[in-house]
């Protein structure tokens, strides 16, 4: 038994409720800590303010979206209120996209990737990298959640009954105490399977804070592209299923299945395909080279400071080649090309590192001056 799996079906992202339900605004937050370095006890209030600057992007947004909505207001998700902002400050420290630190937050080595990447110019309508980014993030956060409603809506049962959606996630868990040996993951399943059987109010709690804004987040990862409430009805993109039917998810599948079932998703809105192994020599370097000079003034830690993170590096080369060449590469095959690139480049170099916190980082070599 794969332990990220069992991971997988105990966490979930706890802080979102109908309040958090457009991704942008995560996107938006990551973006305002890049900027201004916000206090932590002001944060709320900094991104509250920058919502209502966005009002009409949003509108304009909502107004896009193929949903026949019920009742009510077609602007959906707007953060209007305090509380509003610190609901999604909260999802997005559970999703890893930014991190409480003393009295300031910080985005994660995600959240700067996210702030980093090429946005469309209404932010709510994200580009390819965003929405590359925020689906694996919500993988890794949400997997078990997100992978049942897809079921529900596949198999056209009624989304709406809560006691169908707790019934498969139960299911999911007790399929694997069966399988485990493992004690501790069976106590922690089964602590999973207690609390899911502990929801007040379910009927209320699962319409209002699980399906509503994860339908929404599907909705904005072009992933749900039809849903009239007047009737049920909910339609995914085709190859959609594929990111939740695997039954090995581990790191060893985000980098080796990701990236290709992203391209094979959205291929009508991707160039390519095509594999980094098939590419010439010539072209990786200049691959290699082009995403590093573009990489070194987005993250290195201080200007003038020309170092940056090996693995942050080959996540960002990963996604851009993905989105903007249509190539699909994984981490194993970049980070052999980038070790064979810096011995050759004497632009570049890069130290490795044997802690778990990072492989190591890249430096970019400054041209020695004559005395």
């Amino acid at each position: 038994m794969h332990a990220s799996l069992v991971h997988a079906l105990i966490r979930r992202l706890v802080s979102p409720t109908v309040k958090v339900r457009r991704l942008g605004y995560f996107v938006t937050l990551c973006k305002l800590l890049q900027e201004q370095h916000p206090a932590k006890a002001h944060l709320a209030v900094v991104l509250l303010r920058r919502a209502g600057e966005l009002e009409r992007p949003l509108a304009e947004y909502c107004s896009t979206l193929h949903v026949s909505r019920r009742q009510g207001s077609r602007i959906v998700g707007a953060i209007a209120t305090k509380e509003a902002a610190r609901r999604y400050i909260g999802t997005a420290v559970e999703m890893g996209v930014m991190l409480p630190l003393g009295i300031e937050c910080q985005n994660t080595k995600t959240g700067h990737l996210l702030a980093a990447v090429p946005s469309t110019k209404n932010l709510f309508s994200l580009s390819m990298p965003q929405r590359l980014i925020l689906l694996e993030a919500l993988l890794r956060g949400d997997y078990l959640y997100l992978k049942t409603l897809v079921e529900l809506i596949l198999d056209k049962e009624d989304t709406n009954d809560y006691r169908q959606f707790r019934q498969r996630i139960l299911s999911h868990i007790d399929s694997v105490v069966k399988e485990s040996k493992n004690p501790d993951e069976i106590r922690q399943l089964r602590n999973t399977r207690k609390s899911l059987l502990s929801w007040k109010r379910p009927d209320r709690y699962y319409r209002e804070d699980i399906r509503a804004p994860r339908l929404e987040w599907l909705l904005d990862l072009g992933l749900l592209t039809k849903w009239n409430q007047q009737v049920d009805y909910l339609a995914l993109r085709s190859g959609a299923d594929r990111f939740f039917s695997t039954a090995d998810f581990d790191e060893q599948w985000f980098d080796e299945e990701f990236a290709g079932l992203f391209q094979s998703c959205f291929e009508d809105e991707l160039p390519g395909p095509s594999h980094w192994d098939d590419l010439p020599r010539t072209r990786q370097d200049f691959s290699l080279r082009k995403y590093l000079e573009k990489a070194m003034p987005l993250f290195r830690p201080a200007r003038g400071v020309d170092k940056i993170s090996i693995s942050q590096f080959l996540t960002y080369t990963i996604c851009m080649l993905l989105t903007e060449k249509g190539v699909i590469a994984s981490r194993k095959q970049l980070e052999s090309a980038l070790a064979d690139f810096t011995r050759s480049s004497s632009k570049y170099r890069d130290v490795r590192m044997t802690s778990g916190v990072d492989i190591g980082y890249i430096v970019r070599e400054r041209p020695s001056t004559s005395p």
